[in-house]
């Protein structure tokens, strides 16, 4: 019911800041803790490092999603997952610290 995994992230799309908008992209990598509840219900929080376009810094991050397969297998298991990801990034902004919210929808392919 509780594990310990890297969960790292990939995007590009549009942001905007203040009036300004235009292309970004964002890589982050976090250590996440998860607990599964029961009917494969999953909330997982955690902490690491991301990448936004150029600003980088400290993150946090929460999850909540489902597994929608039962997992049955013995020996390694394989399961998919859908996550709603929260997080926040606390970077430097030429010299203005600046949080940054990120919320995404993933599907997820977990081996284990």
């Amino acid at each position: 019911a509780v594990s310990v995994y890297a969960h790292s992230h990939l995007s590009f799309g549009n942001a905007s800041v203040g009036g300004a908008s235009g292309a970004t992209g964002n890589f982050a990598a976090a250590v996440v803790g998860e607990y599964k509840l029961p009917m494969r219900v999953f909330i997982g929080a955690g902490g690491g490092y991301g990448v936004l376009n150029n600003p980088s810094g400290p993150l946090a991050q929460l999850r909540v999603g489902y597994y929608p397969f039962e997992s049955k297998s013995v020996g390694k298991s394989r399961r998919l997952n859908v996550a709603l990801d929260a997080r926040w990034y606390f970077v430097d902004d030429a010299g203005t610290g600046v949080t940054v919210t990120h919320i995404a929808l993933s599907l997820g392919y977990d081996r284990f």
